[in-house]
């Protein structure tokens, strides 16, 4: 009996929702809520909205969420109950995305608050009504010792559920670990995804001890967001490396890059160092602006073995440079440090080089 009223149940709130969808129009409401419609679903738990929400689109739900801010409070509410960190009546900051394998072989996902301490674990059918009453929120998303079939299948589930018309605004990437095989649609998938309007947005990316995506070349780092900020690449084995001096001049021209940490890249070479510079250099140019007096553009070179930092005190600065004759000097720290400052610039822009190996 009780299982029939919870059905029937469900049916009258999804017809409240077929309602609402018809009082709809260019996502504006026209008219007023079907009577009664808040008091249906006050306090209802996140299993009924995930049954909800296993008929409706993400489209229609984003469009409900517009019309109707009751609503939306409500199924925040039933979100932040649900998820451990996430504190009743507060909006959490950037919300962290890292799938793990289950113990059954499974892929579920474990989302955490940027600054809370409780992880909460979601299975995939419960992804969506996680993630729909954040979708105005920054996420990371985390990848770490998970070989690359389950990364697909994580990204592959994220775009199935969400639909085109949500995205996860992903300011920070990491993949750490994750095993190659033998089909090179799984790495295609990944590049697909931070190519993706998801990552259209993204500041920091790290990429360590993954050859597969690593080693697509110029391609994918030309394709990265042009708001990256920071970015690492590290191999665990130099032979399995790369990255070349086509891919250091592509990373170089991200406009807003300011970090930049690589090791491990046996491809790399002094001349390709100073074409990256030469492609930060370019972009203050282009721009018709400069960087700020205080900015400094760092780039660090671990273990890369064709790098000597003597060979790179030997190379002069790009052409148009107002002071041609001055090449990297060092610092008390042991890096080397280039001023450019060309006729078009009032501000200098400062690259910081360190060559060395690691701790």
């Amino acid at each position: 009996m009780a299982e029939m009223e919870a059905e029937e149940e469900l049916k009258r709130l999804q017809r409240e929702l077929d309602e609402l969808r018809g009082r709809c129009v260019n996502g504006q409401l026209k008219g007023e809520l079907p009577e009664g419609f808040l008091e249906l679903f006050q306090d209802l738990g996140p299993e009924i909205y995930d049954k909800i929400f296993a008929f409706i689109s993400p489209s229609d739900v984003l469009q409900f969420r517009k019309v109707c801010s009751h609503w939306n409070a409500m199924i925040v509410r039933s979100c932040c109950r649900h998820i451990d960190g996430f504190r009743e009546g507060s909006r959490p900051g950037r919300i962290c995305i890292s799938p793990k394998l289950s113990e059954g072989g499974l892929v579920e996902y474990v989302l955490s608050s940027v600054g809370e301490v409780q992880p909460f674990h979601v299975k995939p059918e419960r992804l969506r009504f996680c993630l729909l009453p954040f979708s105005r929120h920054q996420f990371a998303v985390h990848i770490e010792d998970l070989e690359m079939n389950n990364v697909f299948e994580s990204i592959s589930t994220w775009s199935a559920l969400l639909g085109d018309n949500m995205t996860l605004d992903v300011i920070e990437m990491s993949l750490k670990n994750c095993s190659s095989n033998s089909d090179p649609t799984n790495s295609e998938a990944c590049e697909e995804f931070l190519k993706s309007p998801h990552c259209r947005n993204l500041e920091k990316l790290r990429m360590i001890n993954l050859e597969s995506l690593c080693g697509r070349g110029k391609r994918f780092f030309d394709a990265l967001a042009p708001t990256l900020k920071e970015c690492a690449v590290s191999y665990q084995h130099r032979s399995g490396s790369s990255l070349d001096d086509d891919c250091l001049a592509a990373l170089g021209s991200k406009k807003f890059l300011k970090t930049a940490t690589l090791e491990n890249c046996e491809a790399v070479t002094p001349e390709g160092v100073i074409r990256m510079v030469e492609s930060v250099f370019r972009r203050s140019d282009g721009s018709g602006k400069t960087f700020v007096s205080a900015d400094v553009v760092k780039l660090s070179f671990k273990n890369c073995p064709q790098l000597e930092q003597e060979a790179l005190k030997s190379f002069k600065k790009p052409e148009g440079d107002v002071d041609d004759d001055v090449p990297f000097q060092e610092l008390p720290d042991g890096s080397l440090t280039m001023m450019y400052k060309s006729a078009k610039s009032r501000l200098p822009v400062n690259v910081n080089v360190s060559v060395g190996t690691s701790a």
